[in-house]
């Protein structure tokens, strides 16, 4: 697809909303702002409490890029590899726990960075009642819990448009703690719709694709290592 675009003179992208979230924009500007130092450890919990298969529910059949990993590992993957760059090597432990799942429900899966790690989770028997974002540094930790409302919103009829619309109540706001302050950190604004208009200018030629299919190539290439390392049981490098 990314060579018949290129012949072709087209836009190909991948639809990485996550990107666009109010909680991840905040985790961002957190490590960038360097209030942390170096990040040795940083965790990203997409976490539900179903026990029983969803009916009808593709992603939970034995078909092409089913199971959880391939559901929201894009994501995660995505935004750790905004946050740090390329990894050295991937460990992965993508599993299925719930008895009558038939393809993976839960991963835990570690990117492997010079003096860092990276640790993306997901599970379907783990309520959501835990941090979603846990960064630790060598100044201090940032702390987050809760989900971004924008996909609750949308399930509840609401338009982007509307007032508030990814706004976050303060009690899910984050903590950020240092030897000297715990302070906390407002959920910046942040909406779906920016991928949407990204696309847009794109086209127009009045800006850079966001999402570029090299990216994107980078992105599978890890969902696939990934998926190698926990059927080998073992750490593998990124490149060799």
């Amino acid at each position: 697809m990314v060579q018949i675009a290129k012949k072709q003179q087209r836009i190909v992208t991948v639809y990485q909303d996550r990107r666009y979230t109010g909680d991840f924009a905040t985790v961002q500007q957190v490590v960038a702002e360097g209030a942390l130092g170096h990040v040795v450890l940083f965790e990203s919990h997409f976490d539900r409490f179903r026990p029983e298969r969803k009916a009808n529910a593709w992603r939970e059949e034995t078909l092409p890029g089913s199971g959880v990993w391939f559901d929201i590992g894009p994501h995660l993957f995505d935004q750790a590899l905004l946050l740090f760059g390329v990894p050295d090597a991937i460990g992965a432990d993508i599993r299925i726990e719930r008895p009558d799942a038939v393809v993976d429900d839960a991963f835990d899966v570690t990117l492997y960075y010079p003096h860092a790690r990276a640790v993306l989770r997901a599970s379907m028997l783990a309520p959501a009642v835990g941090p979603t974002w846990i960064v630790h540094g060598m100044k201090g930790s940032f702390i987050k819990y809760g989900m971004d409302p924008q996909e609750a919103g949308l399930k509840e009829g609401r338009l982007p448009d509307e007032p508030d619309w990814d706004t976050e109540p303060p009690e899910l706001y984050g903590q950020l703690i240092t030897a000297n302050e715990t302070r906390t950190v407002p959920t910046l604004r942040s909406s779906f719709t920016r991928y949407y208009e990204n696309v847009r200018d794109a086209m127009l030629g009045t800006a850079e694709l966001a999402v570029t299919p090299e990216w994107s190539l980078d992105v599978m290439r890890g969902l696939e290592l990934a998926a190698a390392s926990s059927r080998a049981r073992r750490v593998l490098p990124w490149s060799g």
